[in-house]
């Protein structure tokens, strides 16, 4: 699983797909919800960097991450308990446990692979998903405000 988050963000099928996502957070007067079956590969690297195009903290963004494996944990149980009582072996159950298990390791071999390939997120964000700052500027415009006290 974790050299899958590795191709997460070097792999050009999922950089153009991560294009599309932010070309749907840049429309005007658009509401988006993301998701996909898990809520943890794709929609967390695609969370992951949409929080960094933001300027979110990396302490945050993993707080965020690893929420869905609190919101996961009865999900993950009735699959490992279902693969049981269908007599799977050890292996097969730790690998769906990996599978559906959400690891903040993955997550950081995704940031680590960002400043791998670029030095750092802004510079991914410009030379892989092909955000220019505009864009990254129009992101945070859209998306972050400040609580009024």
């Amino acid at each position: 699983m974790i050299n899958n988050y590795e191709h997460l963000v070097a792999d050009e099928f999922s950089n153009v797909a991560y294009r599309k996502f932010f070309d749907l957070l840049l429309r005007k007067k658009q509401t988006l919800a993301f998701h996909c079956t898990a809520g943890k590969d794709r929609t967390g690297v695609a969370s992951m960097l949409f929080m960094e195009a933001l300027g979110i903290s990396e302490n945050q963004i993993n707080h965020d991450y690893l929420i869905t494996d609190r919101l996961s944990t009865k999900i993950v149980d009735g699959k490992v308990d279902y693969m049981k009582k269908k007599g799977a072996s050890a292996e097969e159950i730790a690998n769906i446990r990996s599978l559906w298990t959400v690891n903040i390791d993955y997550l950081q071999r995704a940031i680590d692979t960002v400043k791998s390939l670029s030095g750092d997120p802004i510079t991914y964000l410009h030379d892989y998903i092909h955000l220019e700052d505009k864009d990254i500027d129009a992101l945070r415009d859209k998306y972050l405000f400040e609580e009024k006290k």
